[in-house]
Order: C-alpha cells, then structure tokens, then sequence
C-alpha cells in the first residue's frame, strides 16, 4: 500500500479502521443507483439524452442486456468431434509424413512409440484434435507396423483407410 503512493489517511480507510471524512461531491448514494436499475423508467431514455440519437441504429441499446461474445465449443462431451470419413485418409497421411520424417533408427521399437505418441504436438492446432483422435485409436497398429519396416508412406493403405489410389477415403475411424 505504501508502494502504490497511499497516505497514512487513505491505508486507515482502506483498512477499514478509519471512517472515510471525503464527501462525494455528486452525492451518490447506493439508494439512487438501485432505484436506476429496479425501476427503468428512472433513467429516461438513455439513447437520446440530446433529443436525437448520435448512434447507428444496430449500436443503440435497446433492453439493457449486455451483449457478449460467443466462444464456440466444437466439443461433444469436452471431447473433440468425431473426424469425417473424408478426413480420415488426410489425417493418417498427414501424421505418417510426420513420423517418416522424424525416424532416424526404423528398427528402434523406443523411438517409433515416441514418435508415434508424441507427433500431434507438432501438428498444426487446426487438426491436432483429430491427429490425437487417430493416435488413440491406431497408435498400436502404425508402431506394429512401422517396427516390421512398412514405408510409412503405404502404413494408411494397410490400414485400409486410404484407397491405394490416394482419391478417396474409405470406412472413417469411428466405425
């Protein structure tokens, strides 16, 4: 209190141990600022305090509800949405050019989990809940398959969530 420059008056007030002697000039009392939120027609019309508005239409207030900001919750139960069937296949290949270029030693067992488990970190934000998705579900089955050497590039193929092709995507990975 010292250090936000108050004087020996103010921290006794502050403190509750003194009684406050500053008088407010406006004489407001909390009677008068109840009174002008029980009872709307005390105010008056807030929106043309000067006989016309100054304000667009869109900005005046009209019922006195605060207007806030809505945060999206793409959630289902505190849980990322489910990944379309079309994405799938983008996800998988997505994650494996990732792992692929992250492995240095493909007979490690160690290392691949690692990566494997720890590669949606790197993931841009927009798709890391769907790369964390694809982890949980298939993480034991891409470790399998990249410690017996499989080309990451062709573990979506073995999995059967790419078409050899790479057009389209089949069965999604919820299903």
């Amino acid at each position: 209190m010292l250090a936000a420059d108050m004087n020996s008056t103010e921290i006794c007030v502050f403190l509750k141990l003194c009684e406050d002697k500053v008088h407010d000039p406006l004489k407001i009392t909390t009677q008068s600022i109840d009174k002008y939120h029980e009872q709307p027609s005390a105010r008056g019309d807030r929106n043309n305090f000067r006989g016309r508005s100054m304000l667009p239409k869109e900005m005046l207030e009209t019922d006195g509800d605060l207007m806030t900001n809505e945060i999206p919750d793409h959630t289902v139960n505190g849980r990322p949405k489910k990944i379309q069937q079309k994405s799938v296949c983008v996800i998988c290949e997505f994650v494996m050019k990732e792992i692929d270029d992250q492995i240095k030693d493909k007979h490690n067992d160690d290392e691949i989990k690692k990566i494997v488990h720890g590669v949606c970190k790197r993931m841009p934000k927009s798709v890391r809940g769907e790369c964390d998705q694809f982890v949980d579900k298939y993480s034991d089955l891409v470790i399998s398959l990249l410690a017996q050497e499989l080309d990451p590039s062709e573990v979506c193929q073995e999995l059967k969530l790419c078409d050899p092709t790479g057009i389209r995507a089949v069965k999604g990975l919820y299903h």
